[in-house]
């Protein structure tokens, strides 16, 4: 199982949010943890997934 979704789980059991947040939230937490920055635009490049770094800028 892949840090993402060990995270996704983990934040599952604490908050009732929707899967899409909980997505958002997992992803917006590793994305900080592994650029050490808090910048959105560096951020936007360490996202999960295929989509393109402007749309993950943008989310």
């Amino acid at each position: 199982m892949s840090d993402f979704n060990r995270l996704r789980l983990i934040l599952g059991k604490h908050f009732q949010w929707h899967g899409a947040g909980l997505t958002l939230s997992a992803q917006f937490l590793i994305a900080v943890i592994r650029v050490r920055s808090v910048n959105l635009s560096q951020l936007s490049t360490a996202f999960v997934g295929n989509t393109l770094v402007a749309s993950n800028y943008k989310r």
